[in-house]
């Protein structure tokens, strides 16, 4: 589809942040996108969408839960939605969804976000076992790390966030909250970050996050600090304990390796308090030792069926 634009949107920025002069207008540049990707597939409730072997792909449309529940999404290739312009689709949207399961599927070369939760609730989501890749011609920094990774909104999300890859990104991994008077609850437990240039967790208003077991190898900025999120992320056997009032066991030790910075205002334990469901309590969380070749084996397509 042909539309108007300037050459790239970080030019558009710069122009935006001129003074303005008069009879003189910016050229305007015929380009081509794809308009499918734009909007993604609708799935209603009940629905399994299952690749075989490592031929399941999706390519050039994302996905729509819009108050679906109990859907499967599994083992699938998604990609190529006009990764050069950053309106140009989100891979998987959840509006209003309930009972999800986004397990071992490869996402890459996309406009904005892997996956946003909305901002009608999303509850019992998980989003496991999958490998983001960021690796992309087109980047916010010019250097082929993909921004816009993952959003988290929802009024009153509860999402579960285990055992991913996320390689070669820059921020947003993930953005959770930032709207006052809703919560967002997320578990983050066993995932690898790898070379990211910029910062993965971005905890805002609302937000109630706790991670176990993750490693952070080469990440610039683990945790933007906000001070309006409310994070728990421990990297000690004593930050440990102090889970085991709330969940009947102790939490385990993030790990930072590769130069990566710090997990900035992470230690907050009232983060901790919203997860005593039972699947918290009965979670099977490795040691991060562990972590970064169990998902470098496991995470991703052709890994089920």
């Amino acid at each position: 589809m042909l539309g108007l634009g300037n050459r790239d949107w970080l030019q558009a920025l710069d122009l935006l942040s001129q003074p303005p002069v008069r009879n003189q207008c910016q050229q305007l540049l015929s380009i081509t996108y794809k308009k499918a990707a734009t909007s993604g597939i609708i799935v209603g409730s009940n629905k399994t969408i299952l690749g075989k072997g490592s031929s399941g792909w999706i390519k050039g449309k994302g996905l729509r839960l819009v108050g679906s529940t109990n859907v499967i999404i599994q083992n699938i290739r998604i990609s190529d939605l006009n990764a050069q312009f950053v309106w140009g689709g989100d891979t998987i949207g959840l509006e209003g969804a309930s009972k999800i399961w986004i397990d071992h599927n490869y996402i890459q070369s996309i406009a904005r976000q892997f996956i946003v939760s909305h901002f009608d609730p999303n509850t019992q989501i998980t989003i496991s076992n999958n490998y983001f890749n960021g690796q992309s011609t087109y980047s916010t920094g010019c250097d082929q790390h993909h921004y816009w990774t993952f959003m988290f909104v929802g009024q009153a999300d509860s999402i579960t966030f285990a055992r991913n890859y996320i390689y070669y990104t820059a921020g947003r991994g993930p953005k959770v909250g930032g709207t006052s008077g809703y919560t967002q609850n997320v578990h983050v437990y066993n995932n690898y970050w790898n070379d990211v240039t910029g910062h993965a967790l971005d905890a805002g208003t609302g937000s109630r996050v706790l991670m176990e077991g993750n490693v952070f190898n080469a990440v610039r900025t683990p945790s933007t600090g906000d001070s309006a999120g409310t994070v728990f992320a421990p990297t000690s056997s004593s930050m440990n304990a102090q889970c085991a009032s709330v969940i009947s066991r102790n939490c385990v030790s993030n790990t930072l390796t590769g130069g990566s910075g710090s997990l900035s205002n992470a230690a907050n334990a009232a983060a901790i308090s919203p997860f005593t469901a039972s699947t918290v309590k009965s979670a099977s969380i490795m040691d991060a030792s562990s972590v970064a070749s169990y998902v470098l084996a496991n995470a991703g397509l052709g890994k089920v069926n």
